[in-house]
C-alpha cells in the first residue's frame, strides 16, 4: 500500500472530482480501504475517521495533476495507470507514544471496460 501524502493526493482527488463530477462510489471501496488502514495502525481503537472521499482518476486527469506538480509529484512509475478509483480516508489515530495524529491514506481500485469499480481489483 502506498501512501501519498499532501498535495498530489488532495489535487488527483480534488481535479477528478471537479473535472468529472464523481461524488462517492459504493461503500465497498471505503470498506476494503478502511479495513486496509486499520490493519497498519499502532493502535486502531483510537482509529477516528475524519472524511472520505472516492474519485475516477482518467488520464486527462493524472496528467494535469503531473503538469500542476512538476517535479513534486510522485514518480508515475510508482503508481497505478489511469484510470482507476482512488479513495481517500482523512484519520485521526494515536501513534506508538500515544500522541493523537491526523494522517491521509490512499487505495486505488481497477475500473473495468464498461468503468465500473472492480473491488477486487487492488493496484496498491
Amino acid at each position: 500500500m502506498q501512501r501519498w501524502i499532501g498535495a498530489f493526493g488532495n489535487l488527483d482527488t480534488g481535479a477528478a472530482l471537479a473535472a468529472s463530477g464523481c461524488g462517492q462510489f459504493a461503500p465497498e471501496e471505503k470498506r476494503i480501504c478502511e479495513e486496509s488502514l486499520l490493519s497498519g495502525l499502532k493502535s486502531p481503537s483510537s482509529y477516528n475517521r475524519v472524511s472520505w472521499n472516492s474519485a475516477l482518476i482518467t488520464k486527462e486527469i493524472e496528467e494535469a495533476a503531473n503538469k500542476e506538480m512538476g517535479d513534486l509529484a510522485p514518480d508515475p512509475d510508482g503508481r497505478p495507470k489511469a484510470p482507476y478509483v482512488q479513495v481517500m480516508i482523512e484519520y485521526d489515530a494515536d501513534n506508538s507514544y500515544g500522541a493523537s495524529i491526523r494522517d491521509t491514506y490512499f487505495c486505488r481500485f481497477g475500473v473495468d471496460a464498461k468503468g465500473q469499480v472492480v473491488p477486487s481489483k487492488r493496484l496498491d
